[in-house]
């Protein structure tokens, strides 16, 4: 059996490359990676909210996703992708520390059409009993406001505060692997299309 995230790889640094240049050409700022490019993507994007026909979007939204999940990847351990070929709705970042994940590529629709877009799986998908835990920390975030819900740069933030009220109670020798995820993240074919 394949492996779904070594088999797009390339696709994966494609994307990342594409919106580097992208954003380059757009807004003449390198995105270098890291979590303080995430203001500048959230520029990127909201320039281009307005294009919604169906041949961009299906270009943007997984190049931006794709760098997103990438600034993800860089900062947390043990952060990793699955990324079955072009489903670009099933794609995820999952964390082997913590059960966590969530598409960074529906994240971004999401962003760009400015409301939540059923199928892409942008929430944070986490276990039952550990979502009094995070919401709790999230509440200490406090209000956001609605223009900045759907920025990369928010949900970063939001990410990152559930990560660490995860990892805080987790216990050594905690492992999520992969088939973890594959079990508890269902797709469905008819749900998630740009």
């Amino acid at each position: 059996m394949s492996d779904p995230t070594t088999d797009s790889l390339d696709v994966i640094a494609d994307f990342r490359d594409t919106c580097i240049r992208a954003v380059r050409e757009a807004v003449a700022v390198d995105l270098d990676g890291s979590q303080d490019t995430l203001p500048i993507l959230d520029h990127y994007l909201r320039e281009i909210q307005d294009t919604h026909a169906v041949e961009v979007l299906s270009l943007l939204v997984p190049m931006c996703g794709v760098y997103f999940g990438e600034v993800i990847r860089a900062h947390f351990p043990g952060a990793r992708w699955y990324a079955p070929a072009e489903r670009y709705q099933d794609w995820r970042i999952e964390f082997d520390g913590c059960f966590l994940s969530f598409n960074p590529i529906g994240m971004v629709f999401e962003g760009i059409m400015r409301g939540e877009q059923a199928g892409w799986r942008a929430h944070l998908n986490l276990l039952d009993r550990d979502r009094p835990v995070v919401d709790a920390a999230l509440v200490r975030l406090g209000d956001v406001r609605p223009d900045d819900f759907f920025r990369v740069s928010t949900r970063f933030e939001v990410i990152e505060t559930a990560y660490l009220a995860l990892t805080a109670r987790s216990k050594p020798g905690d492992f999520y692997g992969p088939d973890v995820y594959v079990a508890g993240n269902p797709t469905d074919e008819d749900d998630g299309q740009l």
